[in-house]
């Protein structure tokens, strides 16, 4: 077996989403999938085609896994020194279960977080409730990740 370097770990794109660039969020890589300002579509469990206007970049954060086994979701406001990180609990609308968690980045406030996150949404029942944690307890949960899912690579 072929041992990536972390470069090209980070850099590949495993998953079934083209991106559409990179940044780094105070040192956090982010795989960007959508830009703000770009479409986001698709369909959903019926097959019924949704569009929305993406309010701001929305991505994930290679090598990570959350409690479904995809890599981390990560929305990013325009406060690039913001210290706040919040975290969504998304439900599925139809029956009101978990459905995965959405983590925000570069916002000024809850309330601001709560907004962007329903505008990207053109039906209601997925916001879950929202939770705030420290970018240094935010860094620590994705890092610690990170090394996890390295040693088990």
């Amino acid at each position: 077996m072929e041992i990536k370097s972390l470069k090209e770990l980070l850099e590949s794109n495993e998953t079934k989403y083209p991106l559409e660039g990179y940044i780094h969020f105070k040192g956090i890589p982010i795989e960007i999938e959508n830009k703000k300002g770009s479409i986001r579509s698709g369909k959903d469990k019926n097959g019924k085609e949704w569009s929305i206007k993406m309010n701001a970049d929305y991505g994930r954060i290679p090598m990570t896994e959350d409690s479904t086994n995809e890599m981390m979701d990560i929305y990013v406001g325009d406060n690039k020194d913001s210290d706040k990180v919040f975290v969504v609990k998304q439900l599925i609308p139809e029956t009101k279960e978990f459905d995965e968690l959405k983590w925000l980045l570069g916002f000024n406030s809850k309330e601001e977080a709560i907004k962007l996150y329903k505008s990207q949404y053109n039906k209601l029942g997925f916001f879950g409730g929202i939770k705030e944690y420290s970018f240094d307890k935010f860094k620590s949960i994705v890092f610690d990740n990170i090394i996890k899912n390295i040693s088990n690579y």
